[in-house]
């Protein structure tokens, strides 16, 4: 969710959802998960030799980290825990959502939180709360 803020990000900009979340900053969290995203996305950038592009969403990387000091969620134990159990249902269900979902829908259910994503289609078959900010939900 917080990648559309990205400098390089397609939807970067879009008004209505990044009102939102300036709106609802101090109740939004940032999951680890993300940020290894983040960082490999970097990593993949300056593999690529597109250096200029790997220094500005680096330097967003740290930004974003800043931003969310002190609400920055682990995959903690009880997590971890959860995230066996939806890796368990998604087999049972004959899908791969990959480890990175599954970790963040664990998160996401040890804390009771619903999931921002534009990929619902990994997290609502598992019964992960999720919720779409570009399908025009006013809040949640």
């Amino acid at each position: 969710m917080v990648s559309l803020l990205a400098p390089l990000s397609r939807q970067h900009g879009d008004a209505a959802v990044i009102g939102w979340m300036d709106r609802n900053a101090t109740s939004l969290y940032l999951p680890t998960v993300a940020l290894a995203e983040m960082t490999g996305g970097v990593a993949k950038l300056r593999r690529l030799g597109r250096l200029r592009d790997a220094e500005a969403v680096g330097e967003w990387v740290e930004a974003i980290m800043h931003a969310y000091a002190g609400r920055i969620e682990t995959l903690d134990i009880p997590a971890a825990r959860e995230a066996g159990l939806l890796q368990d249902r998604a087999r049972a269900l004959g899908i791969n959502p990959g480890f990175a979902d599954i970790a963040l829908g664990g998160i996401a259910m040890a804390r009771g939180m619903v999931l921002l994503t534009r990929n619902l289609r990994h997290f609502t078959p598992l019964g992960v709360a999720a919720r779409d900010p570009f399908s025009g939900f006013s809040g949640l």
